[in-house]
């Protein structure tokens, strides 16, 4: 298969319908483990260290991997530095295919995407056909993640369904790795807080997963923006990424935010913000219309949890703990907009 990279989640429906191997760079830059190289090597070609990591991630990873010609760039609903990101790439040699995220024209956009791409309408809804049979495979992890006595791991539930954003380049051989998945038999902390995590994933992700869970006594039940990487919509695939509420705004988002609060019973919430990106803009947003405590946190380029954030994720959890405690009526901690952001 032809490698095509992708700046985020576009219709890959349309991709393997023309027998193209979708790579969403954001994970081939997160999961390499030189991804500290390749934002060296952006910077090196003129990203100022007041970028965000992950579009200089990206920038490297198309350094690395000369075998991707062809680059998707979501050009409306994602980064808005995606525009000087892909002149980057264009200056590499690489094709650049621009796909906007415009509800009122979506059918249109991807209809240009099958037209770059030859692929037709019939090719395209057979691979989604075959694409939602995984996606299901998934959104039943999800499920399981915030069950009474669950033993899926936060990260587990990150990690297959942030996967979904390109299946790995392959979603034959995906489907069989997430058929294979066993939660553990022991219940993840059954007693302990629920915790939902909003916003883009976090650059240290695994690391955070693991702290919450192992340390904290926390229990990771809700994963925002992985989630929605998954499609979890029954419905034709257009409805499908028009109900996908990454580009859409923070109206559509806190939506769905608030419908997942009451369904999976959560106690607080962890919003993650990438340092030098538009979207710290949104938790005043957030905090504003969210009825949960909530803690910001920022990252910028290290994959693992500094100690000052150890200390405020304990922090934020104990304050948990004791307002689940307090007596109705009683005292109790202080609730949303009690938190701020840490680097």
């Amino acid at each position: 298969m032809t490698p095509v990279g992708m700046t985020t989640l576009v219709p890959i429906e349309v991709l393997f319908a023309a027998s193209c191997q979708p790579l969403d760079m954001n994970n081939v830059f997160i999961a390499n483990p030189r991804s500290q190289h390749f934002i060296e090597q952006a910077e090196l070609a003129g990203f100022p260290d007041t970028s965000c990591a992950w579009l200089k991630g990206i920038y490297g990873a198309m350094l690395a991997h000369p075998e991707i010609e062809t680059i998707v760039g979501v050009t409306v609903g994602d980064c808005s530095d995606t525009h000087v990101l892909m002149e980057y790439v264009e200056r590499l040699g690489r094709r650049v295919v621009p796909f906007a995220y415009v509800r009122e024209r979506l059918g249109e956009e991807i209809e240009a995407l099958m037209r770059h791409f030859d692929v037709s309408w019939a090719e395209v809804h057979e691979a989604h056909q075959r694409l939602q049979r995984v996606r299901r495979l998934v959104w039943n992890i999800d499920d399981a993640t915030w069950q009474p006595g669950s033993g899926v791991a936060g990260w587990d539930n990150h990690y297959y369904q942030v996967c979904c954003s390109d299946m790995g380049g392959d979603m034959e051989t995906f489907a069989p790795r997430v058929r294979a998945f066993e939660p553990q038999q022991e219940p993840i902390n059954p007693a302990g807080v629920r915790l939902g995590i909003l916003g883009v994933p976090a650059i240290f992700a695994e690391d955070l997963y693991r702290y919450l869970e192992t340390h904290c006594g926390a229990k990771v039940v809700f994963n925002e923006t992985q989630r929605q990487f998954s499609l979890p919509f029954e419905c034709d695939m257009v409805e499908q990424y028009a109900r996908f509420t990454y580009p859409y705004g923070t109206k559509v988002r806190l939506a769905d935010i608030q419908t997942e609060l009451r369904r999976r019973d959560i106690h607080g919430l962890i919003h993650y913000t990438q340092a030098f990106c538009f979207r710290e803009l949104t938790d005043a947003l957030i905090r504003e219309d969210l009825d949960r405590p909530i803690l910001t946190i920022t990252g910028n380029t290290e994959k693992r949890l500094s100690a000052q954030l150890k200390t405020r994720l304990e922090a934020f959890v104990d304050l948990l703990e004791r307002r689940r405690a307090a007596p109705a009526g009683g005292a109790a901690a202080p609730a949303a907009g009690n938190t701020g952001s840490a680097a």
